[in-house]
């Protein structure tokens, strides 16, 4: 097996050896928790505390767009929280 992108152990010819060790070294801690977070939110125990709420929060929302959707044809919206710098303001900031 091997991994074309990003970091990869490759002095094995066991795939999951590879995987286990490409998976330790080559994932940051941030990743790491996500997948923790993900499994255990899927995990039998929370499927339904988490999952399946979700699911029901994703139809509801889809739901309220399909139906803005049939009165307009598009939504004009921010594509940013925050108000864009002005020009004296961009020659102030630092790194």
């Amino acid at each position: 097996m091997r991994v074309k992108y990003g970091y990869s152990y490759q002095d094995t010819e066991d795939m999951w050896e590879a995987m286990g060790v490409t998976r330790s070294r080559g994932f940051g801690m941030e990743v790491k928790r996500r997948i923790m977070l993900g499994t255990y939110a899927l995990s039998s125990g929370y499927y339904d505390a988490f999952y399946l709420k979700a699911q029901k929060v994703r139809t509801l929302i889809r739901n309220d767009f399909d139906s803005v959707f049939q009165q307009v044809d598009a939504l004009i919206a921010p594509t940013s929280p925050v108000v864009v710098f002005g020009n004296m303001e961009m020659g102030r900031m630092t790194l």
